[in-house]
């Protein structure tokens, strides 16, 4: 009996302290009037076994699509780190090697050293990134872990794209 107690007074002691954990997101926001097709070139040490997936995220296992869509209004999660204050150009040029955005009629190409079709580039630092810190709250029945996540946001806007 008293093994129990010093068992549950421990448990109670070190099993109910709090972890943090830190990450960066990289997410696309379209505001334009269309969906978006984008398509992601990751750098080699990226890719999975299949060109059609890359490794999206350093916090957890995950693997992201190179391909895909974005309604209008709507926006979408490319990767997530664990490093919280990263600038989001510099993660950028470490996981791609360039990105290709199709908007109607008219195809974006962003480069490290190039952009065509937009007036600002992904891949170096400007004004149309957004920056938004988020903690959320999940845990075990003995544990609490609170998640900072460091979003940043690039928006594809109507008045960006060039002729």
């Amino acid at each position: 009996m008293k093994t129990n107690f010093h068992f549950l007074l421990l448990l109670i002691l070190f099993g109910c302290n709090s972890v943090d954990s830190e990450m960066s997101q990289i997410r696309f926001n379209n505001d334009l009037s269309l969906p978006i097709e984008v398509i992601l070139y990751p750098k080699p040490e990226f890719y999975s076994s299949t060109s059609a997936m890359f490794e999206s995220s350093t916090v957890a296992s995950g693997f992201g699509l190179t391909k895909f869509s974005i309604n209008s209004s709507e926006g979408y999660a490319l990767y997530s780190g664990k490093k919280l204050k990263i600038s989001p150009d510099s993660l950028m040029r470490t996981v791609f090697d360039s990105i290709t955005v199709t908007y109607g009629t008219k195809h974006l190409k962003f480069t490290p050293y190039s952009v065509e079709g937009y007036s600002v580039n992904i891949f170096r630092p400007n004004n149309n990134w957004t920056y938004e810190e988020e903690i959320s709250h999940t845990g075990t029945q003995w544990k609490r872990f609170n998640v900072i996540s460091g979003n940043n946001y690039f928006t594809f806007k109507e008045e960006l794209i060039t002729p």
